[in-house]
């Protein structure tokens, strides 16, 4: 909406009550409190204030009261009410508001308000006036003002629609509004404000097939180009990397887009998996089921109308929580199928990584897209922009980052750094070494931050956390997120009769969810934890203190998602482990391509929450995933199961296979927390290598070339500039394998891009370059290039850079 447009809409405006009804809204979007219209208090006189409205003053811990005079049109310098407006002031200042709640109001401050002009000569004429010329604490709001706070703090003020329409808009925004931990954490508004302004600006990768070169590519995408895609997108990122969150800020960039610059009554739908699930897989049902839900029932919002017209947008969250393979199919599928039939609606879903889902959306012509984890500078940024006004405080907490490499160890995402900016804020807490550490931190503050220092009180933490746990552990176990009111309140009243203790259930349950928030209810009225996360740390909590042999869950399905994050808070709450990581390579071995991969990923993880455990058992877990990696790679190009035919496709060629499974486990092992065993064990591979004779078979060597890549790329990724491992290597690796000569050309040349000026003309480099320049691309891109499905060498021939 045009800014001319703008100010022809509050031209539009008809009556001074008009005006009221609008400050209404706005002030308490601008953070004040205790909104009043004092026309509406009948016959108590108001003493030339329009509108009333309180600021805390956090110095003082006061309120600070502010009057709004209120007129509607311009204000000249000719204008006949100029002398009523000066005298209505002068009555703000001279006459306290009586209220019932706040007794006798005297206001520090008034604010003339119009939703028209006011010129400089009316502005004039008011400060000749002594009363106003001595007064700092009288200000204007114009049209243009009010323009610039309701962008700001009200902009659904200027949607265009039907009543119901509106409504709709404000019930969504309101129930997903973008709060997540830091109300219940107790911190001022003042600082949830920071947050929120401050909020790090996600990046997004596309993944895509290249038709033209037989591979898959990456390239950033505009998060402001979503709104554009026609068709269905996947957004993939880790947990608290900010995929809901993504989803609000498209809904919001849709709502303004259609609903104000075209008027049209764009309606956006929010969605689980699970409902599509619990639909039996039926898209429509969904929709209409979540239209019939209380908090919209009232509207009678006919779904049918809204399928003819086709003026909506879904958006289906969490497709990880669904669980099996197959169901995921079926719901993407079910999209698909959807969209096909009404080509005109967009579908954006998300989902925690999987290693097949790119596979899957290729075959459903999906868009395909990670969210990219922040960079050290991006943190750097945020903590600067947050802490603008206390530099001492920013520095010492960017210099703990650095010098504990805590992002090197803990979740790249914006939930991290947003915990961890609060924790540091509020409470003075030092940086956590390990995702559950961060997460205990958290809970500790949930827990007590409504607690007195008595005995009781102190007892009541206890009981808090050990409730949060059992329920965990209860509902983990049965692969579920959510439970009935009744049926939760009998499963507490249980476990109070099985400990002897004596409680009301429903208050405690009402405090959990009410005012520490780790557990909310959901629009179909069940309890959940209001992150899975939180219910996988609660479950390894539980396990850790209290169900010992709880840990053969997570260890006997390790291969399951649904159990590795527990897995890895359990070992960060251990640290120092070796009995773990040899249980879980004994007992969860893997059998296929899926499995291996998310061993792969799990083990990574693993090792990294143990980073007090002995380096030889690391190097195990290490060990064990380059065997994996290999053992992926001999299935998917062996297998003619049917079932695994788009993974096959997905690869493509043989040295796709190869780059796509080393990076899978670059990613997941390029952590400060292995450089150690790392760099321990890429030097016993070199040794080995160079001496030939260790080697039974030629085959036997090239596949010990690969393993020891994996190795040094992993480091590279850690250290990310230094080529010395890929420069030695190089010059032991057989002259026939292409393969590990052309994966090292490529990390080379990606590397290279993002190199500054300064290190490109670095001695190694250049020394590396030089090396590199001697590789026959030609001779690499003819033995590559070998089709997974039929074994032959792919006739059109790709360029084998990036």
């Amino acid at each position: 909406m045009l800014e001319k447009e703008k100010i022809n809409k509050l031209n539009e405006i008809t009556k001074e009550t008009e005006i009221h009804d609008l400050l209404k809204d706005l002030l308490v979007g601008m953070g004040y409190s205790n909104v009043l219209v004092t026309h509406e208090r009948g016959n108590v006189p108001e003493y030339g204030k329009d509108v009333i409205s309180s600021l805390h003053d956090t110095i003082e811990d006061k309120l600070e009261w502010t009057a709004f005079v209120v007129k509607k049109g311009d204000i000249t310098g000719t204008s006949t009410s100029n002398i009523e407006i000066q005298s209505q002031v002068k009555e703000c200042f001279g006459y306290p508001y009586e209220s019932l709640k706040h007794g006798k109001i005297n206001v520090s401050k008034v604010k003339i308000v119009t939703n028209g002009k006011i010129n400089s000569g009316a502005k004039d004429k008011f400060y000749k006036d002594e009363f106003f010329n001595k007064n700092a604490n009288i200000s204007f709001w114009s049209n243009l003002d009010l323009i610039k706070y309701i962008d700001n703090s009200f902009p659904r003020y200027w949607l265009r629609g039907s009543k119901k329409y509106k409504h709709y808009i404000e019930i969504f925004q309101n129930k997903n509004k973008q709060d997540d931990f830091t109300k219940a954490l107790g911190i001022t508004d003042a600082k949830i404000e920071k947050l929120l302004q401050n909020t790090i600006k996600l990046k997004l990768i596309e993944i895509y097939y290249d038709d033209s070169t037989a591979q898959f590519k990456r390239k950033l995408f505009g998060i402001e180009d979503l709104n554009n895609l026609s068709e269905c997108a996947l957004i993939v990122g880790e947990s608290g990397s900010g995929k809901t969150t993504l989803f609000k800020q498209i809904a919001n960039n849709i709502i303004y887009q259609n609903s104000i610059r075209n008027e049209c009554e764009y309606y956006p739908i929010l969605l689980k998996f699970t409902d599509i699930r619990d639909n039996n897989f039926d898209i429509i049902q969904t929709i209409t089921e979540y239209f019939e839900k209380d908090v919209y029932k009232p509207l009678e919002i006919d779904f049918t109308e809204l399928l003819k017209a086709k003026n909506f947008i879904i958006f289906v969250d969490a497709l990880d929580e669904i669980g099996e393979k197959e169901s995921k199919n079926k719901a993407l599928e079910a999209i698909k199928k959807f969209q096909n039939e009404n080509p005109e609606i967009q579908f954006f879903c998300s989902s925690r990584n999987s290693d097949s889902l790119l596979g899957t959306c290729r075959e459903l012509d999906f868009r395909y897209f990670e969210i990219n984890n922040i960079s050290l500078q991006q943190a750097e940024s945020f903590i600067g922009r947050y802490f603008d006004d206390e530099k001492v405080k920013s520095e010492r907490l960017l210099k703990s980052l650095k010098d504990s490499g805590i992002l090197d160890k803990l979740p790249k995402t914006p939930l991290t750094l947003t915990l961890l900016t609060s924790l540091f804020d509020e409470n003075g807490y030092e940086i956590p070494a390990t995702i559950a550490d961060l997460y205990r931190y958290f809970v500790d503050i949930l827990l007590s931050k409504s607690i007195k220092e008595n005995h009781l009180d102190l007892l009541k933490i206890g009981v808090h956390r050990s409730v949060l746990s059992y329920l965990a552990e209860h509902l983990h176990t049965l692969k579920k997120k959510n439970i009935k009111k009744d049926e939760l309140e009998q499963l507490v009243s249980e476990f109070a009769n099985k400990r002897g203790q004596n409680y009301d259930v429903k208050e405690l349950l009402d405090v959990l969810v009410q005012d520490i928030n780790l557990l909310v209810e959901n629009d179909r009225g069940e309890i959940e934890f209001k992150h899975l996360s939180f219910q996988e740390y609660f479950t390894a909590y539980q396990f850790y203190n209290h169900s010992i042999n709880g840990k053969n869950y997570f260890i006997e399905n390790f291969n399951d998602v649904w159990w590795q994050n527990v897995a890895i808070f359990y070992a960060g709450m251990t640290k120092d482990s070796p009995q773990l990581i040899d249980e879980i390579i004994k007992r969860a071995k893997p059998t296929d391509f899926h499995e291996y991969l998310i061993n792969v990923a799990g083990l990574g993880y693993l090792i990294q929450a143990l980073y007090n455990t002995p380096v030889e058992n690391r190097l195990n877990a290490i060990s064990t995933n380059i065997e994996n990696i290999h053992n992926a790679l001999k299935f998917i190009l062996t297998t003619e199961d049917d079932k695994f035919f788009e993974v096959k496709s997905f690869l493509h060629t043989t040295y796709g296979a190869h780059k796509i499974l080393a990076y899978w486990y670059d990613f997941h092992h390029s952590s400060i927390t292995l450089k150690e065993p790392l760099e321990n064990l890429f030097k016993e591979m070199k040794s080995k290598l160079e001496n030939p004779l260790e080697f039974k078979t030629k085959e036997e060597k090239k596949e010990y070339e690969y393993s020891t890549y994996l190795i040094a790329s992993s480091l590279l990724n850690i250290d990310f500039d230094d080529f010395e491992k890929y420069n030695q290597l190089i010059n032991l690796v057989d002259k026939d394998n292409y393969y590990v000569q052309g994966l090292i050309d490529s990390d080379f040349a990606a590397k290279y891009k993002q190199l500054s000026k300064e290190d490109k003309s670095r001695k190694q480099v250049k020394k590396f370059m030089q090396r590199i320049s001697f590789l026959d691309e030609n001779k690499i891109i003819n033995n590559v290039n070998v089709s997974i499905k039929d074994g032959k060498k792919i006739k059109t021939l790709r360029k084998f850079k990036k």
